[in-house]
């Protein structure tokens, strides 16, 4: 993770208020090898008990302070990212396991297949 632009998007008064929802910036961001677009929107999602984001007026002259710890853990933009990214990467190693050890099941019998017919 990019932690390079925090300072700069800390100046925007929503990060102000809520720095949770700073946006993730992947670290290979800086490069000279490609052309970069930064784009930051908010779509978060809150637990279903949550009310604090019924009145949008009062959630955008709010602040973070008015949130819980799991409403904060869910809108933790750079936690959330991260989090995906270890899971995606669990299931792909995963499936990439189940694939080899199917491919090496399928080897070992056609190579018993052959020794023994």
């Amino acid at each position: 993770m990019n932690t390079d632009f925090d300072t700069s998007l800390k100046q925007i008064p929503h990060y102000q208020a809520y720095p949770a929802m700073l946006p993730f910036v992947g670290e290979e961001y800086i490069s000279e090898q490609h052309k970069k677009v930064l784009v930051i929107g908010e779509s978060h999602y809150l637990p279903k008990e949550s009310t604090v984001h019924h009145d949008a007026e009062a959630w955008y002259a709010g602040s973070q302070e008015s949130l819980n710890d799991k409403e904060v853990a869910w809108i933790n933009t750079c936690e959330l990212i991260l989090s995906l990214h270890e899971e995606k990467k669990n299931v792909f190693r995963v499936r990439l396991t189940r694939k080899l050890r199917g491919q090496a099941l399928a080897k070992a019998n056609r190579e018993f297949n052959t020794l023994h017919l």
